[in-house]
């Protein structure tokens, strides 16, 4: 059925159901393209991370988009204040963009 069939109350309940997901949830743009989710995962060991994958990768520019979920909201909220704005390995190519999707 079509988003238009969708009641208020529908809505609502979809808000309240996906709202747990998005609070454990982040995006980081500009991680470098070789890493893989086992990389990411060792190299933020530090955080509660329950699963990670690349969304984008553009092998001419490097960039990269990382869908990362944590076990704790807490978790993905400490990585974007951490981590926002940093050279990944001290690499000018490679500033962090973290967004959290809540």
């Amino acid at each position: 059925y079509s988003l238009r069939d969708l009641s208020k109350q529908d809505l609502n309940f979809l808000q309240k159901t996906i709202r747990p997901m998005e609070e454990r949830s982040a995006l980081i743009w500009n991680l470098p393209i070789h890493l893989k989710s086992h990389n990411v995962m060792d190299k933020f060991w530090f955080y509660d991370i329950k699963h990670c994958f690349k969304l984008y990768w553009d092998v001419d520019t490097g960039k990269t988009l990382h869908y990362v979920a944590f076990n704790d909201p807490n978790d993905c909220l400490k990585l974007k204040r951490n981590f926002h704005g940093i050279h990944f390995d001290d690499n000018p190519q490679n500033k962090l963009l973290v967004e959290t999707l809540r």
